[in-house]
């Protein structure tokens, strides 16, 4: 399983230790929603292209790939919403759903009235975000085989999955993501410069 001597449970041990022993220690330090997605991504990059170059039906990599990809894009969505919501003198939020297609045309809104996109870029994104909605709708389809029912449940992915391409799926993964870092830089510049703004010009 792991590339370590053949271990096995003991008693006293433990799966997370907060004594500072090592220098590769993991840090939380409070990380935000946009740096969750940013790791959620660097995840799945990893994962894809092992996926890519895992041989035939022997791809272990994929499912799980997918999953953390449609993970980063659901909370970077979420993260672009607030900072678009803030622009429109909005309270800067999102709302606590996983369908992503809803997130989107909330979001795509928002950026129309700030005069933000183009809009035939803002069409292509959608079919996109269209496309990972209708394959995994409530973010269960890639981390669970069947529904919540009891043994026996309706399966949550189509038939249509028995194959896909993981590389045409990496290629979309990319340009998606262009698309989001280039829309979440931009949202985040211009809510710094509207703050920039706010405090300059506040009365004293």
């Amino acid at each position: 399983m792991f590339e370590t001597e053949y271990l096995w449970p003991e008693p006293g041990r433990t799966f997370f230790q907060s004594t500072r022993t090592r220098p590769d220690a993991y840090t939380w330090n409070c990380a935000s929603l946009g740096e969750y997605a940013y790791m959620y991504r660097e995840s799945a990059e990893k994962l894809i292209e092992l996926a890519c170059n895992a041989p035939g039906l022997l791809n272990v990599h994929a499912i799980p790939a997918v999953y953390l990809f449609r993970h980063s894009v659901e909370l970077s969505l979420k993260d672009m919403l607030v900072d678009a919501g803030i622009l429109n003198n909005g309270p800067g939020s999102f709302r606590e759903v996983h369908g992503l297609l809803n997130l989107w045309r909330e979001l795509r809104k928002l950026m129309t009235t700030a005069g933000l996109g183009k809009s035939e870029d803002l069409t292509v994104v959608e079919s996109m975000i269209h496309e990972l909605d209708v394959a995994d709708p409530d973010s269960m389809s890639f981390r669970y085989p069947c529904d919540r029912q009891a043994a026996g449940g309706q399966r949550l992915l189509s038939a249509a999955f028995e194959y896909f391409d993981m590389r045409a799926f990496r290629d979309q993964a990319q340009r998606l993501s262009n698309f989001i870092d280039g829309c979440g830089t931009q949202l985040s510049e211009y809510v710094r410069i509207m703050r920039e703004m706010e405090s300059e010009y506040a009365p004293e």
